[in-house]
């Protein structure tokens, strides 16, 4: 296996591992609109780590990230507002 997949099935591994603590929290109760959650926290996860190792310089976490500086900023306001 590539050191690029090893790498891939550890992040899926992790989610997988945190779906099930979240399953356990919801204590039988049928989790509504988990794609959108997961996909909405795992966005924000991401864009947080971009702009810690970029040191707040959004044009550099925007590279990291394969989006433009101006798709960053909109997604930081974005998430500020929720």
């Amino acid at each position: 296996m590539s050191q690029q997949k090893t790498k891939v099935s550890a992040v899926c591994a992790c989610i997988e591992a945190e779906l099930q603590n979240y399953e356990t929290l919801m204590e039988g109760e049928c989790a509504t609109d988990l794609h959108r959650m997961v996909m909405d926290q795992a966005e924000q996860a991401v864009i947080n780590y971009a702009l810690r190792r970029s040191e707040g310089n959004q044009s550099q976490a925007a590279c990291m990230l394969g989006i433009s500086r101006g798709t960053l900023r909109k997604k930081i306001r974005l998430y500020e507002s929720l």
